[in-house]
């Protein structure tokens, strides 16, 4: 997902007409813009370089009062699953489990925080033992992809002195991941296609 180069980036990002969830799932505060789709069904692309990535919404289910959505992506190789698991809620978007493979990682690394302020800033909480980046959320701005143009939320997130240096990722309301990029690769979201009522 994020090609899933930490999977982040892949991540994500849903269409949906409107941001509820069924019956069985805990409704998002109505202040809140909705940054995550869920549409079970939902499917987008993402353009990287010159390869494609396809990933679908498969699973909402809700756990402590978040709503966790799984965005599977499509694989020629069935028995090496690659997803993410992304809890949403009302203080926004966590990583909640990554899978690669045969590893799976259960963390709670905080992509967006809401409600947006520009300027505000979080520490990363990485799965791993090492020095923590930080993030800053600046917009709403204008971002322009293959799929259209998005009043969207960047999120820096920057490391000191340790490789990579600087990832930026756009979250566009209702749709979720628009762009992410580092140095001069970037992904972007090629189309998207809501589920058939």
């Amino acid at each position: 997902m994020q090609n899933m180069p930490i999977i982040r980036c892949i991540l994500v990002l849903l269409a949906g007409a409107a941001c509820s969830a069924s019956s069985s799932t805990a409704p998002l505060p109505p202040q809140s813009p909705c940054y995550f789709p869920m549409k079970v069904g939902t499917k987008w692309v993402y353009q990287y370089g010159d390869k494609e990535t396809v990933q679908v919404l498969t699973a909402i289910e809700a756990i402590d009062g978040a709503i966790i959505v799984t965005v599977t992506e499509q694989r020629p190789e069935p028995d090496l699953p690659r997803y993410e698991k992304i809890a949403v809620s009302d203080k926004g978007l966590f990583v909640f489990e990554t899978c690669e493979g045969v590893i799976k990682v259960a963390h709670k690394d905080c992509l967006l925080k809401l409600p947006h302020k520009a300027g505000q800033t979080w520490k990363e909480a990485p799965a791993s033992p090492t020095e923590p980046g930080k993030y800053t959320s600046y917009g709403p701005e204008l971002v322009e992809v293959p799929a259209g143009k998005y009043q969207a939320i960047r999120v820096v997130l920057e490391y000191d002195g340790t490789p990579p240096d600087r990832v930026t990722t756009w979250y566009a309301p209702n749709v979720g991941m628009v762009k992410w990029a580092i140095g001069d690769r970037a992904r972007v979201l090629k189309s998207f296609t809501p589920p058939v009522k």
